[in-house]
């Protein structure tokens, strides 16, 4: 298990649980099913986009649904998560992204 990574995790969860709830947002609640769906369509999103593999891919942070399924579907998409936090002056996020040479945002 510890070999696994998180976006292999929420799979395995959505094939062995999919209605279980996987998390909640307000309003909003996704079962596992969701979740990982959601993560795979962003995933394929962010490949038409030409993310690959490798790449990296900076995200501000909100907490939120949206948030978790960001992450999932970059990880999804090979690329590394990289977060910025929105609470972080503007010019560290901006120093990180060019240490960092983030190809996308």
């Amino acid at each position: 298990e510890c070999s696994k990574r998180l976006e292999q995790l929420i799979e395995r969860q959505a094939r062995h649980s999919p209605d279980k709830v996987a998390l909640i947002d307000n309003d909003r609640t996704l079962t596992y099913s969701e979740l990982n769906a959601c993560a795979e369509r962003f995933a394929k999103i962010l490949q038409v986009q030409g993310v690959a593999p490798g790449d990296i891919v900076a995200h501000l942070v909100l907490r939120s649904a949206d948030a978790i399924v960001a992450i999932l579907g970059i990880l999804k998409s090979g690329a590394a998560y990289m977060p910025l936090d929105e609470k972080s002056p503007t010019s560290r996020n901006e120093a990180s992204l060019i240490d960092s040479r983030a190809r996308f945002i």
